[in-house]
């Protein structure tokens, strides 16, 4: 009987490091120039703040900063994996290995065992350099033992996880190209999958989300974690490092399995095991289909006809080019039998999601279960325990507040939502919020609509009419003078300086005004599109930063500003104007032909124009280039045009009429 012992084999060892320790070295020496090489050339100069902060992040896995080092992470272990087990790939070094007097366990054990050794001894080995330099000189003040022993495992953990996932791979496939590529689309394919079917569902499914259902499971995603550390650092916990660690063990397992159930005659092929050729088969024909589903259904503006015929086209493409990768031949046409049953599978699903069988269009909750609503614009903001806070959204104060638990206002908009549903899909432009209901049970259902605000306007009056809709909006109408540092306003068409109130009667004076214009204001006020050339920027004493447009229709404002003399040095005025440049293209294209304006009656007019309220969705066919005199000479602002349904006079017809024609 064999012993357990003897599995592991001192000659195979020792040749496979005279084979590959050239890839140890060069990870060694990666590591050594990132890490403590970086220390000793900086440690020198750590007065300046960058340079000392560079050197924190170096062994903060998560910094964010060490990308050197995560690219080592991703491409060493899945390389060393392909060469370490290459002779699985082609028959003649698959027939002499497995002709020496070893059975499968121990080359599959001693391949792992050279792998893991020239992996985890170049981390252990700038580990002890580290050490060394924390014991015997000066450079050791700057990094704790602490960060040290947490980057020294971090780093070790990814690249056994990486390993494993490779040498798993690996088992599976007889061509060392695919072995590579197999290894990156698996790390990717979790979320790709997930992504690919959410948005093709939400173009058959009315009401569905792309937000739907987020799970936060794809946040652990090793690769994801690797690449956007700075957002993994503050949820990667005890239980991570256990479960990353369970799953390379598990994953060795069934690698080693599967390397004594594989036939040796499989090299050479994309798929080394017959029962997972349908897997990969059918996997790639609808990932194909989805890509290409997206595509055609973009480039079409929404077409059903054009995206069938876009799933099919791209089925059929990629089932092709699997069919040609498994046969090893362009001659596939047989084999068009087994592409039937996934259209019919596929045909079936389609008829389902169109005609809504499960009921998931009209479901609603109950307005009881509901404990409040999210009604705005930004993804997934409603998984935030408390988005007010919430650092990701500290840019975001109106979204922040986008959540409503009046009970009339939660009735309000489940009246709208009802209405929504029971309308066929039509292609309209329009705001598309999220509707967001969060259960009482802490559960959440998310639906999103194009909404048309002139149809639906009777029952979006009363949302954004209420209170609790305008403090979301517009914050300041909560606050009290003594929560704000200063208001700021400015023209940023002028040169001038703006015009900055702080802690005076007369930022009370307006800032009370500003209040009395926003509870005032209309839906059909609201929904007016604004030009964002005068606005308002509000500091509150936290330094957080509020922006509103100051709109033409604040007129208590407007008035206060001109009786206190801003008004006229403020906002730009025609007499400023020296000419404008009127032009088919956006401005600074060449090779477009334009007319000059200076009558100053028609600058006047070009002036009201740009002010006026337009719709967002309007074709933009003039841009028009405006040429101020300021405080510190001429100079130029370039805004789009919009005359749709505008009168203009004849004079700045003539203008437009000879831009046209030319």
């Amino acid at each position: 009987m064999t012993s357990k012992t003897s599995q592991f084999s001192k000659g195979l060892f020792i040749a496979n490091m005279q084979r590959f320790w050239w890839v140890g070295s060069l990870y060694a020496l990666v590591l050594f120039f990132t890490v403590p090489f970086r220390f000793i050339m900086f440690g020198s100069n750590v007065q300046d703040e960058w340079k000392r902060s560079l050197l924190t992040a170096t062994i903060n896995f998560f910094s964010g900063r060490n990308e050197y080092q995560m690219v080592m992470i991703a491409a060493i272990p899945t390389a060393l994996a392909v060469l370490l087990y290459r002779y699985l790939m082609t028959n003649k070094a698959t027939a002499m290995v497995h002709s020496l007097p070893y059975n499968r366990r121990t080359l599959y054990l001693n391949q792992l065992i050279a792998g893991l050794v020239l992996l985890l001894a170049p981390v252990l080995l700038i580990g002890i350099i580290m050490i060394l330099l924390k014991a015997f000189t000066s450079i050791g003040m700057f990094y704790v033992m602490e960060d040290l022993f947490r980057w020294i495992g971090l780093t070790i953990l990814f690249n056994i996880l990486f390993f494993s996932i490779a040498v798993f791979v690996g088992m599976f496939t007889g061509n060392s190209v695919a072995h590579i590529a197999f290894t990156y689309i698996l790390h990717l394919l979790p979320v790709g999958i997930y992504i690919l079917l959410r948005d093709n569902i939400a173009t058959w499914l009315y009401g569905f989300s792309s937000s739907n259902g987020y799970d936060p499971f794809f946040d652990k995603l090793p690769w994801l974690v690797l690449f956007n550390p700075p957002s993994a650092q503050s949820s990667f916990a005890l239980g991570d490092w256990i479960g990353y660690f369970v799953i390379a063990l598990l994953l060795f397992t069934a690698a080693g399995y599967a390397y004594e159930k594989r036939k040796l005659e499989s090299s050479g092929d994309i798929i080394a095991f017959t029962a997972f050729r349908p897997v990969f088969k059918y996997g790639v024909t609808a990932c194909g289909m989805l890509i290409g589903g997206l595509y055609f259904r973009e480039v079409s503006g929404g077409s059903l006809s054009v995206s069938l015929v876009g799933y099919l086209l791209s089925s059929l493409f990629a089932y092709g080019v699997a069919e040609m990768l498994l046969q090893k031949s362009f001659r596939i046409w047989h084999t068009y039998k087994g592409y039937l049953p996934y259209l019919a599978v596929i045909s079936i699903l389609l008829v389902v999601l169109q005609m809504d069988v499960f009921g998931y269009v009209h479901r609603m909750p109950e307005l009881e279960d509901v404990e409040k609503v999210y009604f705005g614009y930004y993804t997934n903001i409603w998984t935030s325990k408390d988005p007010a806070t919430d650092p990701r959204y500290k840019d975001m104060h109106h979204e922040a507040n986008s959540f409503f638990s009046n009970p009339e206002n939660i009735k309000n908009i489940m009246n709208l939502h009802t209405q929504l549903i029971q309308q066929p899909k039509q292609k309209i432009n329009g705001p598309a919020p999220y509707i967001v209901y969060i259960l009482k049970n802490g559960k959440y259902q998310v639906r999103r609509y194009t909404i048309d605000e002139k149809q639906y306007a009777p029952l979006l009056k009363p949302i954004y009419e209420s209170m609790e809709y305008k403090k979301a909006k517009y914050p300041i109408v909560a606050q009290s003078p003594e929560d704000i540092k200063w208001i700021q306003i400015n023209d940023n068409r002028m040169s001038n300086k703006p015009l900055v109130l702080a802690d005076s009667p007369e930022m009370r004076e307006f800032m009370a005004l500003f209040q009395e214009e926003i509870r005032s204001m209309t839906f059909e006020e609201m929904r007016k599109q604004t030009n964002d050339y005068v606005y308002l920027q509000v500091t509150d004493v936290n330094d957080k930063y509020y922006h509103y447009s100051f709109r033409k229709d604040f007129t208590s404002m407007i008035t206060w500003l001109r009786a206190k003399g801003h008004y006229e040095n403020l906002v730009l005025q025609p007499r400023y104007i020296e000419y404008a440049v009127l032009k088919k293209e956006p401005v600074g294209v060449n090779g477009s032909e334009t007319v000059e304006i200076k009558d100053p009656e028609i600058l006047k007019e070009l002036l009201t124009i740009s002010e006026t309220s337009h719709d967002i969705y309007e074709a933009v066919p003039i841009y028009m280039e405006l040429y101020i005199r300021g405080p510190y000479g001429r100079h130029s602002y370039s805004t789009p045009l919009f005359t749709k349904n505008i009168s203009v006079s004849d004079g700045l017809k003539h203008y437009l009429e000879a831009l046209s024609q030319s």
